[in-house]
């Protein structure tokens, strides 16, 4: 919530944040809060521009938060190494895609995003659905989770 306030009060325009710089922001900061040894755990972003408005920017940090933490905690067990992708791209004119994605151990099969029997996914989905946006996950080669979501009005 810090971070975004400080983006606010760093715009022009105050019912607008640049996204893709807070989506750096949160990474880095999740990162650098998990200590992991350095190289063990790589970040790769491919990040568009977007400007949203905070009631997209508040829930959308809240989500990425949730889903790098949950990386670190269950996708690479015993010390393993790997990789975080985050991707937020413009899908269209009205509509963005945000992917997380990590190359860990992957979710266990009895995982469902449409009945969430954890804390964190049920706060997700509903996040999720404040943002009026869609959720889906891959469990292939690790796991993707991916939420589109439309964009504010320009």
């Amino acid at each position: 919530m810090a971070l975004v306030h400080e983006k606010l009060y760093a715009s022009p325009d105050l019912m607008a944040i640049d996204f893709a710089d807070y989506l750096e922001s949160i990474a880095k900061t999740i990162f650098y809060d998990y200590q992991w040894p350095l190289g063990q755990i790589e970040l790769e972003t491919d990040i568009e521009p977007l400007s949203l408005n905070i009631n997209q920017a508040i829930p959308l940090g809240l989500i990425v938060n949730e889903l790098i933490t949950n990386c670190f905690k269950h996708a690479f067990p015993e010390g393993r190494s790997g990789k975080i992708r985050i991707e937020l791209k413009k899908v269209g004119k009205r509509r963005a895609k945000l992917e997380i994605k990590d190359n860990g151990i992957g979710m266990p099969e009895n995982i469902d995003l449409k009945k969430p029997k954890t804390m964190g996914l049920t706060i997700i989905d509903a996040l999720v659905n404040q943002i009026d946006g869609t959720i889906e996950m891959e469990k292939v080669g690790g796991t993707t989770i991916r939420i589109l979501f439309p964009l504010p009005p320009s």
